[in-house]
């Protein structure tokens, strides 16, 4: 997937090894995102799996962080064993 993404510099996808993040600022955006997106696979000759699949989430958690309408903050379920430790008390 990696070269079909990459010799398109856009802010509406984002690519990490196999998966792909389509979003938009507004329904619109998001819709001729996708569109172009599955093109650029089409012309690729990549195929996409349905049930791996999910359109329009106002919450995406990919890659520990949550990402929505409010931005990109880190998934707190992910990070939440590392601010749990105990401090060392041998230091």
């Amino acid at each position: 997937m990696q070269p079909c993404s990459d010799s398109h510099a856009r802010a509406t996808v984002q690519v990490y090894e196999d998966d792909a993040l389509v979003y938009g600022r507004t329904f619109e955006d998001f819709s001729n995102a996708l569109r172009d997106e599955l093109n650029r696979f089409r012309e690729a000759n990549l195929m996409v799996k349905p049930s791996k699949c999910t359109f329009g989430r106002k919450l995406v958690i990919a890659l520990r962080y949550e990402i929505s309408e409010e931005g990109v903050k880190p998934f707190i379920k992910k990070t939440s064993a590392v601010l749990d430790l105990e401090r060392p008390s041998n230091a």
